[in-house]
Formats: structure tokens, sequence, C-alpha cells
């Protein structure tokens, strides 16, 4: 039996060194809040008008506003898990909305966010 040889490794590839996970060919890999040489990271609404249909767009933008203004954050801000957790406590105890209603505005969150940064 002949053993197949995988290919080089990726320590192999770049001479022995370990390359970086958050690196894409040693250059740092950018957020959706740096641009690149002359590419410019779209919108909230160029990205929601790609991809959603028309009716909904402005469901979802109202939805990320409204979430943004109450929870006081700067566009430079990217939100994290803790911010979404008192967002939606508050929803919850304050607002009093119910859990279907709960589920739809984080699903349009969560749109939003993965639209906008990737993750």
């Amino acid at each position: 039996m002949s053993e197949e040889k995988a290919g080089p490794s990726r320590e192999q590839e770049n001479g022995g060194q370990e390359i970086p996970i958050n690196s894409c060919g040693g250059q740092k890999i950018p957020t959706p809040l740096e641009n690149v040489g002359d590419f410019r990271f779209p919108s909230l609404d160029q990205l929601l008008m790609e991809t959603l249909p028309q009716k909904s767009i402005e469901r979802y933008k109202t939805s990320w506003k409204l979430f943004r203004s109450h929870m006081k954050l700067s566009d430079d801000v990217i939100p994290n898990e803790e911010v979404y957790l008192r967002y939606f406590y508050y929803l919850r105890k304050e607002k009093k909305f119910k859990g279907s209603t709960l589920w739809s505005i984080y699903s349009r969150l969560n749109a939003c966010h993965s639209r906008l940064y990737g993750m």
C-alpha cells in the first residue's frame, strides 16, 4: 500500500514560520469599519438593498436604528453579545415584548450585524 502524502503545511509554505490566524497574505484583515486602498465597505443601506426584498428593507433599517440609538452606540462601535443581551432584557422586561416579537427583532438585528460586520 502506498501512502498518499498531503501537501506542504502552512508552516512549511511560510518558511517554517507559523501564520497568524488573522493574517491575509501578511496583511491585517480589515474590519468592516476600515477601508482598504480604494475599496470602501458598503453601507447598511447598500447591503440591505442588495440582499433583501424591497418591502423588508425599512423594517430591518428601523430595527437597527432603534437598537443603536437606544443603546447609545456610535457608528464606530461594533456591538458585542453583552450589548445585545441588555437590549433584549430591556425589550422583555420594560417594554413587555413577547417571545415571538423578540425572535423577529433578533432575526432582523442578526441579519444587519452579519451583513455589516461579517460575523
